[in-house]
């Protein structure tokens, strides 16, 4: 995939460590540069730990009845691939959120656990649902010492993770031996950022630190001691390429009028998330063939990946 680049900054890769990486995209909330080697895009926030649990607790928001509505359509395809790699029923959800999709599980009979750093959304998990959800990151909450998964489950969230690959050492730990990991993440190798580019819904500094090529998200469950089983494409969350060029100018004022961090920005953002794909629907049945071709190719928005932990591990 040819990125262009422009000069050299101090960042290094996360993923093999490369040093003083191009930059990619230089925006007012943040600079990306991108590693050729792992074909992955990086934000120059990603070692910024302390800042990044301070944003999830304040200028960042969901639509809770998006994702609601969201987590109930989909959670029974993942659930679904899930039940037929594994027999167990032992289910961790790394960034549970509000705890939609645990909820989910839990009714076709998985013991689920949550891990989130968003302390609103903890409490609501904790006192709507009554799910097991612990507050912190991965690296900072308790497990017992013999606790382990049948699955774990990353939805768009190794994008905001600060170190990938550490992150996932520990869910390799934590899986029972053939256990299974399930992720979903934007796909930088998609045809709705080679056309966008920066201006593409997925592309933000300060939430997405790392953007993944296929080749990246390979590589990196690799490293971390992971089989990959299974590698797709799919729309996904995304709101569809006509939908990313109609909310432009949303996209614009918040970078060229106002502080990206505004929560006016946040909100004006997610009316206009709202209002485009209500326009957009008509035509949703005639782009059904290039979404084809787009998955097909590798080329939709949204990486999906299973891996499996070995028995031997």
């Amino acid at each position: 995939m040819r990125t262009v680049i422009r000069e050299c900054n101090d960042m290094n890769c996360a993923l093999c460590g490369r040093v003083n990486l191009p930059v990619a995209h230089r925006l007012p909330d943040g600079v990306l540069s991108y590693c050729a080697a792992c074909g992955a895009l990086f934000s120059n926030r990603a070692g910024d730990a302390g800042s990044i649990t301070a944003y999830y607790n304040g200028a960042y928001q969901v639509d809770h009845d998006s994702l609601k509505d969201r987590m109930q359509r989909k959670a029974a395809t993942i659930l679904a691939r899930l039940e037929r790699a594994t027999p167990g029923r032992r289910l961790l959800e790394v960034g549970s959120s509000y705890g939609e999709f645990l909820v989910e599980a839990r009714k076709r009979d998985w013991e689920v656990t949550g891990v989130e750093i968003a302390q609103e959304a903890v409490a609501y998990a904790r006192g709507h649902y009554q799910l097991d959800v612990r507050a912190g990151g991965l690296g900072t909450v308790t497990f017992g010492q013999k606790e382990t998964f049948d699955a774990i489950v990353l939805l768009h969230v190794i994008e905001h993770l600060p170190d990938p690959l550490a992150t996932l050492r520990m869910i390799h730990r934590l899986l029972a031996p053939n256990g299974v990991l399930y992720l979903a993440t934007p796909n930088l190798a998609s045809l709705e950022y080679r056309l966008l580019r920066s201006w593409w819904l997925w592309v933000d500094p300060r939430a997405h630190l790392c953007l993944y090529s296929p080749q990246a998200i390979t590589s990196v469950l690799n490293r971390a001691g992971f089989r990959v089983s299974e590698l797709f494409s799919q729309r996904g969350d995304s709101l569809g390429l006509l939908a990313g060029v109609l909310i432009l100018p949303w996209r614009w004022y918040a970078r060229t009028v106002r502080n990206p961090s505004d929560r006016r920005v946040t909100q004006s953002r997610d009316q206009g998330k709202k209002l485009i794909p209500r326009l957009t629907r008509p035509f949703d049945h005639y782009s059904r063939p290039i979404r084809r071709l787009a998955d097909h190719w590798m080329l939709g928005p949204e990486l999906v990946c299973m891996a499996m932990r070995s028995p031997w591990d």
